[in-house]
């Protein structure tokens, strides 16, 4: 997933989010279904139609990261950008 999308990090645990996180992910979240829709779809092609690969996995780490980047904050490293 990462190969195709430094910010598609896949993860299999549940999230708990701030209010100003969870605001954050509703307001990023079309541009971060796009991206882990275009990750999954490269890197899992023959899965195309199946549960694999599900986007809550993804998208909400995907929807803070862009938001970092609109504001001006992102530090450019996914990795750095996470512990922000």
């Amino acid at each position: 997933w990462r190969s195709f999308s430094p910010r598609t990090l896949k993860h299999h645990q549940w999230v708990v989010l701030s209010r100003e996180h969870a605001a954050i992910v509703v307001r990023r979240a079309q541009k971060a279904l796009d991206t882990w829709h275009k990750s999954w779809t490269q890197a899992a092609p023959d899965l195309l139609h199946t549960a694999e690969g599900c986007s809550d996995e993804s998208a909400p780490i995907d929807a803070l990261l862009y938001d970092l980047e609109h504001k001006g904050s992102s530090t450019g490293n996914t990795w750095a950008d996470l512990t922000r």
